[in-house]
């Protein structure tokens, strides 16, 4: 008699939808994670920053690292082709370069100037591609000796080594508006130039 009422009680329970139900859930969900872990797995090379770069550099100093396809998206730059453009927003070291910070570039009305720099009076680690503030200081002992803020921000085109002069000067090209071309020649005529860099973070 107890034999018999548990067959039925089995068959009850196999009956029931709610048991069914059940079921159907839990390999849902297992499909549905496995799925998304094998999406998790899959990677994407795409370039990041090996140190600071500023508004309206080419973005050259980059790295190719692999990062998880659904934390990315479309929002970084592949590393399958070289970047095109300019910054216009600056990029920090270590930060993944996002597609949406590379515009046009726009040389138009801009002229590239060459310096010399004394080594101790340009920033430590300056590179193409960063920004500088220049100053400039009259050596002519009848001009009062008052530095004065040439041009702001500039962006730094090109850096030789080659000595340019008996005191060891290093030559660095900047780019900036032609209408301002005049007062740096004649400051750097005058006297000699200080270069202080814009950290990315004073960068708009």
């Amino acid at each position: 008699m107890e034999q018999g009422n548990a067959r039925t009680l089995t068959r009850v329970r196999w009956r029931d939808g709610r048991l069914w139900l059940g079921v159907v859930l839990i390999i849902v969900s297992m499909v549905i994670g496995s799925r998304m872990l094998a999406h998790s797995d899959e990677r994407v090379i795409v370039w990041r920053a090996t140190h600071d770069l500023s508004v309206g550099s080419v973005p050259d100093a980059l790295e190719p690292v692999p990062v998880a396809l659904g934390e990315v998206g479309t929002r970084y730059a592949p590393a399958n082709t070289e970047p095109v453009g300019v910054l216009t927003r600056p990029v920090a070291a270590g930060e993944l370069l996002p597609s949406a910070a590379l515009g046009a570039v726009q040389d138009s009305g801009m002229r590239i100037i060459t310096m010399p720099v004394e080594p101790l009076h340009a920033p430590v680690g300056l590179l193409p591609g960063d920004r500088v503030d220049i100053w400039a200081t009259p050596t002519d002992p009848s001009v009062p000796g008052v530095s004065r803020l040439i041009e702001e921000s500039a962006v730094v085109a090109a850096i030789s080594a080659d000595s340019m002069g008996v005191g060891g000067e290093i030559g660095v090209a900047v780019r900036i508006p032609e209408s301002r071309a005049d007062a740096l020649i004649t400051a750097i005529r005058a006297g000699s130039v200080d270069l202080v860099a814009v950290p990315i973070q004073a960068q708009a």
